[in-house]
């Protein structure tokens, strides 16, 4: 994990065998963050002012493609004298939408799943940005 961001590789097969037949498709991602704001704004401080995410957060790709990558990381914080303890959750359901299934409508492959970020103050004074999901954890400690 550099620089904060946790990182997921993910691959995918048609149930043909063939991924150009989907090629009509999209494989993405359907994350909620706390609140109905659009966007997500965060909490400032210890992320930096004007640190947001759209809410809904829905990226896509080709289903022929056959993998995608996932990236979760922080936003800019603000000096280290500013920073406060602070954390959030958002959701994550992964999806896929075909002209041939479901009428066209989007379903579910994996989630709910919860994506938790802290930023938390340590013994010695410095601060530390925690992330995890799906039992994965990264972060960076200290905050530079």
């Amino acid at each position: 994990m550099a620089n904060g961001v946790l990182h997921f590789d993910y691959t995918w097969e048609s149930s043909t065998g063939n991924l150009a037949d989907l090629s009509n498709c999209l494989v993405g991602e359907f994350v909620t963050y706390p609140g109905a704001a659009n966007p997500y704004v965060w909490p400032s401080p210890p992320w930096a002012a004007g640190s947001s995410t759209p809410n809904p957060t829905m990226p896509s790709t080709a289903g022929s493609g056959g993998a995608g990558q996932d990236n979760h990381g922080p936003k800019s914080f603000v000096a280290a004298a500013s920073r406060v303890a602070a954390n959030f959750t958002a959701t994550q359901i992964y999806r896929y939408q075909c002209p041939c299934a479901n009428g066209g409508n989007w379903v579910t492959l994996d989630g709910p799943i919860s994506i938790v970020r802290t930023v938390t103050q340590n013994a010695d004074g410095t601060w530390q940005y925690a992330i995890s999901k799906s039992g994965s954890n990264g972060g960076l400690n200290p905050i530079p």
